[in-house]
């Protein structure tokens, strides 16, 4: 697990940080990431650390304190998005990748008591300014930041355009629509509405495709990288993506396919599907079986 999340640590040791608002924010070589890009980079190193502990690999379970850690960051940084982005990929992975295992009932309330414990101790650490935006009251008073406005605004512009409803406004076409409106945001922040208004229904069609089928195509084999894009998707909802490395990232490794290898009993070997459950005395010439005694009576596989 550290060599997986070694992309997001190494890069820390030459950063620093910069606080607005109570918020904290992550500059790499003079360059600030945005609090709710970062947050995305802690969705794999959040479902890794949580796979290491779920499987007991670690009797002193310093992954769920990595959990907890990488929980508390995100509530420094402010990100409300982050923040459910990845308490929804940390549900996902519990309700998915862990439905045939028997400790299952033990794991979901024992994980949901230390996320009400965490929640409730970490947030009285934080600044005065920063722990009142996870207030209701605060989210509908700044509505969200002002994307309530945003949003309202750029459904209305391409409900009320019956071709630019099928085919959109074009790439990027919000920059130019929210800057003569006043706004200071150029972006929907806001994945699918961003979609719809760039190139309409069939766009949004078609990106809803593609994300359901990267979806369901890692449920089963790959459960953890369909969690890393439902936390994605989720974030989704409060972003728009066009550049964003994170989102990049979980895209291209749900769209990658890997071979499964169930691991064998000390000589691993491979053998081709249509011969694995093949009688010895009907094999093809030209193989031989070189057959030890822990080999016996696992399958009838020949060594090329």
């Amino acid at each position: 697990m550290a060599a997986r999340g070694a992309d997001l640590h190494v890069p820390l040791f030459f950063s620093k940080q910069t606080l607005y608002e109570g918020r904290t924010a992550i500059v790499i070589f003079d360059s600030e990431e945005d609090p709710n890009f970062f947050c995305m980079y802690f969705i794999f190193p959040m479902l890794f650390a949580l796979e290491a502990w779920m499987q007991g690999r670690h009797r002193l379970h310093w992954p769920l304190l990595y959990c907890i850690l990488l929980f508390y960051a995100v509530l420094r940084t402010g990100s409300r998005g982050g923040l459910v982005a990845l308490v929804s990929g940390a549900f996902a992975y519990i309700l998915v990748a862990v439905r045939k295992s028997p400790v299952k009932r033990n794991i979901f309330p024992a994980v949901l008591l230390v996320g009400i414990v965490v929640w409730t101790i970490s947030i009285w650490f934080l600044p005065e300014a920063l722990r009142s935006r996870y207030h209701w009251a605060q989210i509908l008073a700044d509505q969200g930041s002002g994307r309530f406005s945003i949003w309202s605004y750029l459904l209305g512009q391409i409900c009320t355009n019956a071709s630019a409803l099928v085919h959109g406004f074009g790439i990027c076409s919000t920059a130019g629509q929210l800057t003569a409106a006043g706004f200071l945001n150029t972006y929907a922040h806001n994945q699918w509405i961003q979609t719809l208004f760039d190139q309409g229904l069939l766009g949004l069609f078609f990106y809803a495709a593609l994300m359901g089928a990267c979806l369901f195509r890692n449920v089963r084999k790959q459960p953890l990288f369909a969690c890393g894009l439902i936390a994605t998707l989720v974030c989704s909802f409060s972003l728009s993506f066009y550049t964003n490395k994170p989102y990049l990232n979980v895209f291209m490794m749900c769209c990658m396919t890997f071979s499964e290898t169930s691991p064998m009993r000390a000589n691993k070997t491979t053998c081709p599907p249509h011969l694995k459950h093949m009688h010895p005395n009907s094999r093809p010439s030209g193989f031989q079986r070189e057959e030890s005694n822990h080999e016996k009576g696992l399958h009838h596989c020949p060594r090329i």
